[in-house]
């Protein structure tokens, strides 16, 4: 050649790279690289459940983890993101939507139990559960919701915290429950907090998803009176209600929802005073391995090939 250079094949020289994709809406998924059939690692988490109006925090979506997964043909398969639960007047909150990708579904989270009710909502974590309806018996405990539903190996969530009958009508609910956690139960003039999530690091970095809602407690009529709400577990659950009015606790403030895209439980709503908050979305997070070339790359031995 006129520059000197020499003329040969040219080579190129590949190396796997590792690409991580979150999903956070129901799409079609189509693999990154063409020639793979499995994909390293997958997360898939539900939807969490919305929390009881005047009652149980909302359960975490189901939790679910897998490796060297088989990847559906090049043109792509649906990948569903299950929504939130939604909290309702007067009534207990609405489970979270299912989340599905390849072998694993990961089930929405219980519905924290509301007005009329005592036992919180199953799902892949449960819902807190609520006083009694009607005349409150002073003592009695309302089992929260069963975690892990349906069942799988290992399983996707735990039970909800129970409710709590208190003394003078004071109403207590139990936590949602969490993917590491049971909800907590409630007690007389505290709800229960939602049970902690799990951490993974698919992404790089540390990141807690599918924490449980706090539940609520409160006396709303005279004199109103409002406990210590629950706290929302770690993992986007969002805290119990507590209503306006005379409160030994200064500011009562207002509960929160679960965190989008993480399946947290939604915190309780305050008796009479509305509804429960609504779940957080689920998420679906992919790792993938692609290759990674460049072209045109010679070595010393390939120059000396050339040359001899």
């Amino acid at each position: 050649m006129a520059n000197g250079g020499i003329i040969g094949p040219v080579k190129v020289v590949c190396s796997p790279q590792t690409v991580v994709r979150t999903f956070t809406s129901t799409t079609t998924y189509k693999r990154t690289n063409c020639t793979a059939t499995t994909a390293p690692e997958i997360l898939v988490v539900g939807g969490g459940g919305a929390g009881g109006a005047g009652g149980g925090g909302g359960g975490a979506g189901g939790y679910r983890t897998a490796t060297c997964v088989s990847l559906a043909p090049i043109d792509g398969t649906t990948l569903t993101i299950g929504a939130g639960g939604a909290g309702s007047p007067g009534a207990s909150g609405a489970n979270g939507g299912n989340t599905v990708f390849a072998c694993l579904t990961s089930a929405g989270g219980g519905g924290g139990r509301g007005d009329g009710g005592g036992v919180g909502l199953a799902g892949g974590s449960g819902g807190g559960g609520r006083w009694s309806s009607g005349s409150p018996i002073p003592g009695n405990m309302n089992p929260g919701g069963a975690g892990n539903t349906p069942p799988v190996s290992p399983p996707q969530g735990n039970s909800g915290g129970k409710g709590f009958d208190g003394i003078a009508s004071t109403n207590n609910a139990g936590g949602g429950g969490g993917a590491g956690a049971a909800g907590s139960d409630a007690a007389a003039g505290t709800g229960g907090n939602g049970g902690n999530g799990t951490t993974n690091d698919i992404t790089g970095s540390n990141v807690v998803y599918a924490g449980g809602g706090g539940g609520t407690t409160c006396r709303n009529w005279n004199p109103p009176y409002c406990g210590v709400q629950g706290i929302g577990g770690t993992g986007g659950g969002g805290n119990g209600e507590r209503p306006g009015g005379a409160s030994p606790n200064g500011d009562p403030g207002c509960g929160s929802a679960g965190t989008a895209n993480l399946g947290g439980g939604g915190g309780g709503g305050a008796y009479g005073c509305g509804t429960g908050n609504n779940g957080g979305s689920g998420v679906v997070i992919v790792k993938e391995v692609v290759p990674k070339c460049a072209s045109g790359v010679w070595s010393i031995n390939d120059h000396f090939d050339q040359v001899k």
